[in-house]
């Protein structure tokens, strides 16, 4: 899916391994995704950390109804994007009965099964596997990666105004080294390759999830919704002199963990003369914590880095944003403001800081790709 957003006006080319997102020269770390509504950090396998770039996608592009990219004249209702908002629609799982689909790639195999829980809520489970490391140790390389991933949607009409999605999304990812991918080798640039290969990369292991739950009551003439999600995200990298795993021979343990619980309020009204009014707030509680350990040589001999820290944050924001359409649906204006605030430091606890008004307009099919 992000291989055919890369092709859009604007979008610069990358690496064909890799999945980075980059806008108009903006960073890869500068665009948020979103699937029905609920905020995804982490969409790619082994993603870089601090940003959203990675040589796999993690979501399932078969249970993808549509994907709306704006690339600029973001929502009042979607935050902290400078470069791209890209969000995600999920399809109904099969409400009539169950079914299931294998899939078997050059990389990886996966399952998808989908049907009713009861006469209003279906759901739809997919789970895939890699086998590169097979691969990998076949043709000789110095690297053993091995990825999995796991999808959940449940819809549920609860009654003819109420209307409850839960989606879940998680990944593991580890990255071993071949340490025998010498004994058979024959050439000497490919051993010297290797050994370098071996002697500087670390075991690197990552996990990641995002759950959340999205509520929407429908009115005579407004929508309320209530988004609830969590995410998670454990960066691990080590490395061992020669790779003799004793403790003695450590050179660099790294560890990081990511965490973000989040609660979005929106009230969609439709007004007289086809105004649409949205508005709420939002809110989000953030930790982050990190230890690194550094073993190295300089011309004062043996140095040790050793450190660690952790830190949280809370954050709110308030936005408010209404549009209407001219010419027959073929323009679309929007006016709003949007304020954030969080307690880091007192300029920032102070929402007019960094108050945020908005005026645009486009045509609302220019960039919207049906799947």
């Amino acid at each position: 899916m992000l291989k055919v957003i890369q092709s859009f006006p604007g979008v610069a080319s990358n690496p064909g391994f890799r999945n980075d997102i980059i806008i108009r020269g903006g960073a890869t770390s500068e665009n948020k995704f979103y699937v029905d509504g609920i905020e995804v950090p982490v969409i790619n396998h082994f993603q870089t950390q601090g940003a959203s770039g990675g040589p796999v996608g993690i979501i399932n592009t078969d249970l993808i109804r549509s994907v709306d990219f704006y690339s600029s004249a973001f929502p009042t209702n979607r935050g902290n994007a400078l470069s791209s908002v890209i969000e995600f629609t999920q399809k109904v799982g099969n409400q009539k009965e169950f079914e299931g689909r294998g899939s078997l790639g050059t990389s990886d195999a996966g399952l998808t099964l989908q049907g009713p829980l009861s006469k209003n809520t279906s759901v739809i489970f997919s789970a895939r596997q890699s086998y590169l490391k097979f691969l990998f140790k076949l043709i000789k390389l110095p690297f053993l990666p091995t990825y999995n991933d796991f999808q959940l949607n449940i819809k549920s009409k609860l009654s003819e105004k109420d209307e409850l999605s839960i989606f879940g999304l998680a990944a593991i990812d580890d990255f071993e080294l071949n340490t025998e991918v010498n004994e058979d080798e024959d050439d000497e640039q490919a051993i010297k390759r290797n050994k370098f290969v071996l002697a500087n990369v670390p075991i690197q292991t990552q996990w990641n999830y995002t759950l959340g739950a999205s509520y929407k009551h429908y009115g005579e003439k407004s929508t309320q919704t209530y988004v609830l999600s969590r995410n998670e995200w454990k960066n691990n990298a080590i490395k061992y002199f020669n790779n003799t795993n004793v403790a003695s021979d450590l050179l660099f343990d790294y560890s990081s963990k990511e965490i973000e619980n989040k609660f979005r309020f929106e009230n969609d009204l439709r007004l007289k003369n086809g105004v649409q009014l949205n508005y709420g707030v939002a809110l989000q509680q953030s930790k982050y914590e990190n230890r690194t350990f550094q073993r190295f040589a300089n011309q004062q001999g043996p140095q040790v880095f050793d450190f660690d820290s952790e830190f949280s944050m809370f954050s709110y924001s308030l936005f408010a944003q209404a549009s209407k359409k001219f010419l027959e649906n073929k323009l679309q204006v929007s006016v709003g403001v949007r304020t954030d605030a969080n307690n880091y430091n007192r300029e920032m606890e102070n929402p007019f800081n960094q108050f945020s008004p908005r005026f645009f307009s486009f045509l609302p099919t220019t960039e919207q790709m049906v799947c």
